[in-house]
Formats: C-alpha cells, sequence, structure tokens
C-alpha cells in the first residue's frame, strides 16, 4: 500500500505464502486480503490503517458486506448444523432458515436499507444460456428468516436492484419468460414478511422486458418490446410503431416516455447519479454505439463503431472503447489513453473493460 507521498507500506506479514487482496469492505473503513494456495483452507486478514489482524481460517471465506459494516458469512465447514450467520459489529447472528426441499447448490445475499437481509437459494447450477431453475427467496428480518411468497406460478423467482427511495424489482421466470414487479419496501405480512400481494407489475404476458435500470429520481429506464396488436405499454396508453422494435423508454405509475427511436436489434441502459443515462445499442455479440443523454433526455455524446463498451467513475467520467482505443469522456472532451488494453476505475464500483477487436 501507498502512503504519502509514496512511500510503500507493508501490509502483510506472510512472504512464503500466496496472498490474495479482496479490496476495501463498501464503508472504506478495512482492507481484507486472504493468505493461502488452492484448495485452502485459507485466511482471511483485515487491515484498519494501524493493524493487521486474522479474522477467518477455512475454505470459504466470502463474505457479503453491506454500507454499514455488517457482514453475512459461512462458518468454518467443519462446522455442523448453521451455514451462516451476519455479523452486526457486536456479534455473530446465526441464520436458520426453513426446511428446503431439496439440497442448495448456491446462494445469493442482498442487503435492505434497514439491514435486513435477502437469501436467494438455487437447487440447480446454471448452465450457460440455460434458464436459472429452480429458486426461493428467504427474508432475514433482524430475527427470524423465512420464506417470501412467489408471486406466480414461475419456477424461477429472483431480485432485481434498489431504488434510491427504497423500493425493489422483482421478477419471476418461465420457459425464458421474465415477469417484473415492484415491491415498495414498506409493505410486509403481519410475521414482518415482504408483502408479495402488494407487488406493483410492469409488464404482460405479451410485453418483454429485456433491461432496466432505476433513475435517481425514481423513474425505471426499461428496455422493451411493444406489442402492436395492443394499445398499451406497460399499463400506459401506448401505440407501437412499424415496425416494433426494443427501445428504451422512462416508466413511472403516472407516466411513460419513450428515449430512444432506433434500429437496433438490442439496448442496454446504465443510470449515473446526476441523472445521466447510457445507451447502447448491440446485436448480441458486439456493442455498436455508446450514447449518453443528459438529465434532460438530450444527447450529449456518441461514439459509435464496433467494439464498442464502457464504465462510469465515481464522478461521472465515462471510459469507453472505439475498437482496439481505450479513451475518458469527461463531460466535454474525449482523451485518448491507451490501446488492447485491460482497465478498471479503482473507487467505481466497476468490471474490468478490454479494449480489444480480437
Amino acid at each position: 500500500m501507498l502512503n504519502t507521498p509514496n512511500s510503500p507500506v507493508n501490509i502483510s506479514q506472510t512472504p512464503n505464502e500466496q496472498e490474495l487482496l479482496r479490496g476495501w469492505t463498501p464503508d472504506g473503513s478495512l482492507l481484507q486480503y486472504q493468505v493461502g494456495s488452492y484448495p485452502g483452507p485459507y485466511i482471511l486478514y483485515t487491515y484498519d490503517g494501524n493493524e493487521v489482524l486474522a479474522r477467518d481460517h477455512g475454505y470459504n471465506l466470502e463474505r457479503y458486506w453491506n454500507e454499514h459494516g455488517w457482514y453475512v458469512a459461512s462458518h468454518d465447514e467443519n462446522t455442523t448444523g448453521i451455514r451462516w450467520y451476519v455479523w452486526n459489529r457486536q456479534e455473530r447472528v446465526n441464520l436458520v432458515l426453513p426446511t428446503l426441499p431439496s439440497e442448495p447448490l448456491w446462494q445469493t445475499f442482498q442487503w435492505s436499507p434497514n439491514n435486513h437481509l435477502f437469501i436467494t437459494i438455487g437447487y440447480r447450477e446454471q448452465e450457460y444460456m440455460d434458464p436459472i431453475v429452480p429458486t426461493d427467496i428467504f427474508y432475514w428480518n433482524g430475527s427470524d428468516v423465512r420464506e417470501v411468497v412467489n408471486p406466480s406460478q414461475d419456477e424461477t423467482f429472483m431480485l432485481g436492484e434498489w431504488s434510491a427511495d427504497g423500493r425493489l424489482t422483482l421478477y419471476t421466470s418461465q420457459n425464458y419468460f421474465d415477469r417484473w414487479y415492484i415491491w415498495d419496501g414498506v409493505s410486509f405480512s403481519l410475521d414482518g414478511i415482504p408483502d408479495t400481494s402488494t407487488l406493483t407489475a410492469l409488464n404482460s404476458s405479451t410485453e418483454t422486458i429485456r433491461d432496466m435500470e432505476w433513475m435517481p429520481d425514481g423513474r425505471l429506464a426499461i428496455v422493451a418490446d411493444g406489442d402492436p396488436e395492443v394499445d398499451t405499454l406497460l399499463g400506459h396508453t401506448f401505440s407501437c410503431p412499424d415496425p416494433c422494435r426494443p427501445q428504451v423508454y422512462l416508466w413511472d405509475a403516472q407516466t411513460l416516455y419513450q428515449v430512444t427511436s432506433n434500429e437496433f436489434g438490442g439496448l442496454l441502459v446504465d443510470a449515473y447519479d446526476s441523472g445521466s443515462l447510457a445507451v447502447d445499442g448491440f446485436d448480441g455479440l458486439r456493442i455498436w454505439s455508446v450514447i449518453v443523454y443528459d438529465g434532460n433526455l438530450q444527447p450529449v455524446f456518441q461514439s459509435g463503431g464496433a467494439y464498442s463498451d464502457w464504465r462510469w467513475s465515481a464522478d461521472g467520467s465515462l471510459a469507453y472503447c472505439k475498437r482496439d482505443d481505450l479513451l475518458v469522456w469527461n463531460g466535454q472532451e474525449s482523451t485518448q489513453l491507451s490501446g488492447r488494453t485491460y482497465s478498471k476505475w479503482l473507487i467505481a464500483p466497476s468490471l474490468t473493460m478490454t479494449c480489444s477487436t480480437g
């Protein structure tokens, strides 16, 4: 770790062991790294700027943090009974799930804004391009873990994303068709579980939602296919033009606003905190363009060409690929950095991006 003005600080003290940097916790207070070689066991260490502490020992040392410094983790594999626990910065709280229909093969964890927890359980490994089925969702309300009622007869039940005002998207799926819903974040059953009888349904059985993203103002940016045989879309009056193609819409309970009118076979959306919206067109293999719309939904930037890709930074700059070249747009102009390279924003929650045509 580099310290001001560039004096290296040696954090780890195991020079003869394999060490892997995990990164900062979401609250920015701890740096995590693990020591050990495959297949383990491993030791997980944390560093707070002053002290290195050994925290856990085992084969599965994954932690699922929230922004308040709480996390979910598994007990050591030698422990029988309880598999997962919550660390609430004071003590471990064991998670006891109801009896499951079969042995789970995977699970994901998603925190709520009030430090409660959604747990999604999968019973079959997902193959490439195959459906996820089957799954169940459970909810920890701070004391008990109970099952969330599936709002449809579909086999797959999955969580989407939280909005800034505490609403959550969910979907069920069967035979490659997704039914999308919104939970208001405040409607609970008597036993403290999200009440799915109050969900707002987004799409009908003839409307396909291909992508969606919460906008900062609480609207949803949705890539959807209209149906030329009906005069509604996503619950609003709408007339699908000819030809009827997937387009980007801004949706809320009162209005539906069409953002794009292009000929791409596919679109993806990503919103930034300022209200800017990045939209790309792709053919299933290659991204052909990146267009940025400002808060007034006016196009302010466009980069075209095969093999485009892009990532927002924490301060609203846009790193993007134009064939083999990596460039950054700062809101006014672009600067070329390099070609044929891997890149990743360090502060923003960013995936690695590769700028290469082959």
